[in-house]
């Protein structure tokens, strides 16, 4: 076989033990898959027992882009866009609860992101992450 026929038809010369090593390959991939598909399925009945058994949860900060409007952007319609502002700026944090039985009375503002720059924890800041408070009412 010419190097031209193994360019154009990615045709490669395999000794038998390199195409034992692709077989071996091969069966280790399947059965990662295989295990990942196994366990995805008990994430999803553990995640659909939970939920059955337990009454949903809601973020107390899920709407807070309706206190401070400059907190909302495509991505980010109610959660804050960020509660760890370091060398990785994003959300990390939230308060859950369940509003069958609380409601949020009202939660602490996050520092403007000027007060943060270049990153937290700093000198106002004692750690990489903002800060989360919340009052609730009970329902």
């Amino acid at each position: 076989m010419s190097y031209s026929e193994v360019a154009t038809t990615g045709t490669a010369l395999e000794t038998d033990e390199s195409k034992s090593k692709r077989r071996k390959l091969e069966e280790e991939v399947r059965k990662a898959e295989t295990t990942l598909q196994h366990d995805m399925e008990r994430v999803g009945r553990l995640v659909d027992a939970l939920q059955s058994e337990f009454p949903p949860m809601r973020s107390c900060y899920d709407t807070y882009a309706d206190l401070d409007p400059s907190y909302r952007t495509e991505q980010w319609a109610g959660e804050p866009i960020y509660t760890n502002y370091s060398l990785w700026k994003g959300t990390l944090d939230y308060i859950f609860y369940s509003p069958a039985g609380l409601s949020t009375r009202e939660v602490l503002s996050l520092p403007v992101e000027e007060q943060l720059k270049p990153g937290i924890p700093n000198d106002t800041f004692a750690s990489d992450h903002v800060a989360l408070v919340a009052r609730f009412d009970l329902a």
